[in-house]
């Protein structure tokens, strides 16, 4: 039983994970493409384990698009020391139903695409060959 649970579980996380880092990296590749342009003017940083994200306001080049208190995507690794930028230029919006994101020029949209993609192959693939696995073990038992 805990096996079928942990197939089961491995796959929901291959789903998901690999669902949102592929949908990350998608959005990044369209807001890159043709999202509008403008500068970001970051006021605050979030910081995790392992790095920081600037959070600030977007202003698109003609002044119509603004956006506050949105994150900012970008090549660069930040740290709780690295001292406030007052403009990064060059910066593309993704606007959509779960909220506007910004994506710096030098922001590596692939990596988040290939990574998704890879977790979800390896999710998929793993609970076969546990099933594989444990119908081998079932037969080898009922055979002794």
């Amino acid at each position: 039983m805990f096996i079928w649970f942990m197939i089961v579980f491995v796959v929901l996380i291959g789903l998901l994970g690999g669902g949102f880092a592929i949908k990350g990296g998608l959005d990044g590749r369209s807001a890159l493409a043709d999202g509008p342009a403008g500068t970001f003017a970051p006021t605050d940083r979030v910081c995790g384990k392992y790095g920081c994200t600037w959070i600030g306001d977007f202003v698109s080049h003609d002044g119509r698009i603004t956006r506050t208190g949105i994150k900012l995507l970008d090549g660069v690794d930040v740290s709780r020391t690295d001292p406030m930028p007052a403009e990064i230029a060059d910066v593309r919006l993704h606007d959509d139903d779960s909220g506007s994101v910004a994506y710096a020029k030098d922001h590596s949209w692939g990596s988040s695409l290939v990574g998704g993609a890879l977790l979800l192959v390896l999710c998929l693939t793993m609970p076969v060959f546990l099933i594989r696995m444990l119908r081998r073990h079932q037969r080898q038992t009922q055979a002794r």
